[in-house]
């Protein structure tokens, strides 16, 4: 009898390498990729540990991210403009239907882990800024907010390389308001 090999029962595109790599982590194994930085194949390996190392096992957390991120995407769209209940469905729908995000979210790839860490930098990074200008917030949640901007950076950087291109006009414009901020906190104390 032959043997079906596909995408259903083996490994497909770069599951080759960020799967193995996962099952490598997860078994403490030396890892074979080191191509891009260990934070998303840990993700991998989370599901892994808990669904059992098989198709379903590496491309479930992908499936979680992916899913989560569409909601983060609504999110940073409310932040950015004040859409209707029914431009909201279209936002969800048209990045849902998007073949590239569709196709990532499906595989245990690298790129939906920093999608979804680079979404919450973006988001937290608006919430910071915001609340700069508002002058309404009090310093703990400013500093918070802040503190968040540059974790989930961090974050989307810990998964991928690339991350970093999205995350310094972000990570540039909160560090340029907070330097800001303070040197309007020093001049009016009378530094």
């Amino acid at each position: 009898m032959r043997s079906i090999v596909s995408y259903r029962y083996s490994s497909y595109f770069d599951e080759i390498y960020h799967a193995r790599t996962a099952y490598e982590l997860l078994k403490g194994l030396p890892p074979y990729d080191l191509v891009h930085p260990p934070l998303g194949k840990w993700l991998i390996s989370v599901g892994m540990a808990v669904w059992g190392v098989n198709p379903f096992g590496w491309r479930i957390v992908n499936l979680i991210f992916g899913s989560i991120a569409l909601v983060l995407i609504l999110i940073l769209f409310t932040k950015l403009h004040k859409p209707s209940f029914w431009c909201g469905i279209a936002i969800i729908i048209l990045m849902a239907s998007d073949f590239l995000h569709n196709s990532l979210s499906r595989t245990a790839n690298l790129d939906t882990f920093s999608l979804f860490f680079i979404l919450l930098c973006s988001i937290f990074g608006m919430s910071y800024i915001s609340s700069i200008l508002k002058k309404k917030e009090k310093l703990s949640k400013t500093n918070l907010a802040y503190f968040l901007t540059f974790s989930t950076g961090g974050l989307a950087f810990a998964c991928k390389w690339n991350a970093l291109y999205s995350i310094i006009p972000i990570l540039t414009i909160s560090f340029s308001y907070r330097v800001h901020n303070l040197i309007k906190i020093m001049t009016k104390i009378g530094l």
